[in-house]
């Protein structure tokens, strides 16, 4: 899929801050609880929102469902400064938001460039989910507001379980214990 170089730059810095909030410094998954502390921090986080919205928009994963994905590789292929860049009162009826993430968005609108940050944290969502060839990467089970995570199964066996520790997972693959 063809993406503007502003969604290649920034939906690669919102991986790579997801990456981070993953794990601590043992390797044991703590994403739910660094999302529920971003989202705590909201008010702070905002003033981030223009010189570095990669480390706001974990405050809205798992916050969309796309159930037209032709908008979005649309908007995709798009610069914010283009006409064609829509507004975020226009772009979320292509989009289904989670009902958590409504008071959420509403606080993000407060600011100039909400509107703007809003709809390209969904893109960046949508780029998270989904892979170049439009293949799910990321499937989410929303049943509560937590955001149960739910990595689908590309290959099994090479694919990080977010219950399992690394050494577990290099185990499994047939790799020597770090400890070795």
């Amino acid at each position: 899929m063809y993406k503007s170089n502003y969604f290649e730059e920034i939906s690669s810095a919102y991986r790579a801050e997801i990456d981070d909030l993953a794990s601590d410094s043992q390797g044991q998954g703590v994403l739910q609880s660094r999302l529920k502390e971003k989202r705590a921090q909201l008010d702070l986080l905002l003033q981030m929102i223009e010189f570095s919205p990669e480390m706001v928009m974990p405050v809205l994963y798992l916050a969309f469902a796309f159930p037209e994905p032709q908008a979005i590789h649309a908007v995709i292929q798009t610069e914010p400064d283009d006409d064609d860049f829509p507004s975020w009162g226009r772009f979320v009826a292509v989009l289904d938001v989670q009902i958590w993430a409504e008071p959420i968005i509403e606080q993000i609108l407060a600011y100039d460039s909400g509107d703007k940050f809003l709809v390209t944290a969904a893109c960046v969502e949508y780029l998270r989910i989904y892979d170049a060839e439009g293949g799910v990467v990321h499937q989410s089970n929303d049943e509560d507001e937590e955001d149960v995570e739910d990595f689908a199964q590309l290959d099994s066996d090479q694919v990080l379980n977010p219950d399992e520790t690394v050494e577990e997972w290099l185990n499994k693959n047939g790799f020597d214990s770090l400890d070795k």
